[in-house]
């Protein structure tokens, strides 16, 4: 006779409806008893139907949790570890992967609940003992600010286009590579919750001859075609342009924007599993600043309240606590 955990969960059922959910899993299965689990724009958009994923499904792929008595994270990322594109490294774009907490074959496997499968083929990667369970949500936020570990920042001036945690983080990267200047454009009451490492702030709609325009790297941190467009033409000739966030539809773009000003343009997709473990270190050794990039904690009984702040005010990161209902 199977046995099962039952536990409660937030289900999004169709677009801008979630609910609180009695679930089980069965006991045979690898479980996690989960801690945090953070809100990403991904989820966003999944809530405001923007994405082609399935419903239902329980959302939440930034996670720290408890497996077999052992503090863990895991990437969004599960590759099946056999394509040609696993081979050679380049799990992001395996042939057949699936996402945590959003496209795995059990539509329950996430991390908005008390519980959650574990999908097969997931890696796990310990938390360290010094690092706080929230402050762990955020390894898999840094290890999407992997692109600035594709070119060079130490001793470069920077701007970063957007002050959403992916922005955020991208400041606190560049700043622990010793970045000369940093510069970020967005929400003020975003960016200053890590002002200190901050040398140049701009209001999201600051005209680009507004600009300092001596900047060697310009990171796009918005994802969408207009934060890109606004990379380009802030950028100086023969600067580097980051595409560092996913864009949540694809659009044409041309490319004779770039040639016209030499410009190099680095993009990414998501991570390798193996992101993780420099992510992790980076993380712990700049606690102390990224714990001001949590905003709001909201138990998961308070999801509605949580969902209207996702959708109506400028936040930095936000989680959900799942020690208790």
């Amino acid at each position: 006779m199977t046995e099962y955990i039952e536990y409660n969960a937030l289900v999004l059922e169709k677009p801008f409806s979630l609910s609180l959910k009695r679930l089980k899993i069965p006991k045979k299965l690898k479980i996690a008893k989960m801690i945090y689990s953070g809100v990403c724009g991904t989820d966003k958009h999944a809530i405001k139907g923007e994405t082609d994923i399935k419903l239902p499904v329980v959302l939440g792929h930034e996670n720290a949790a408890e497996v077999e008595g052992k503090r863990v994270t895991w990437p969004t990322i599960i590759p099946c570890g056999k394509c040609r594109n696993c081979r050679i490294g380049m799990e992001n774009v395996c042939e057949r992967n699936l996402l945590f907490g959003l496209t795995t074959t059990d539509p329950f496997a996430g991390g908005w609940g008390e519980y959650t499968p574990i999908p097969k083929d997931t890696i796990l990667y310990d938390v360290p003992d010094s690092l706080d369970d929230d402050v762990a949500v955020l390894i898999e936020t840094m290890a999407s600010t992997k692109s600035l570990n594709q070119v060079d920042v130490k001793d470069k001036n920077i701007l970063i286009i957007g002050s959403g945690p992916i922005g955020l983080l991208s400041a606190v990267h560049a700043k622990y590579k010793d970045a000369s200047l940093i510069a970020i454009i967005g929400h003020k009451e975003q960016a200053m919750l890590i002002g200190k490492i901050i040398d140049e702030f701009y209001e999201k709609d600051t005209p680009v001859e507004e600009l300092r325009n001596s900047y060697d790297i310009v990171m796009d941190a918005g994802g969408n075609p207009g934060s890109l467009e606004y990379s380009i033409r802030a950028a100086k000739p023969r600067s580097v342009i980051l595409e560092g966030a996913c864009m949540p539809k694809c659009f044409n773009f041309d490319i004779s924007k770039l040639i016209k000003k030499e410009l190099k343009l680095f993009t990414q997709l998501g991570y390798v599993p193996n992101d993780f473990i420099w992510a992790t270190k980076m993380v712990e050794e700049n606690q102390n600043i990224l714990r001001k990039v949590i905003t709001h904690k909201f138990k998961l009984n308070e999801y509605e309240k949580a969902i209207d702040t996702i959708l109506n005010v400028h936040h930095g990161k936000i989680m959900f606590s799942l020690a208790e209902l």
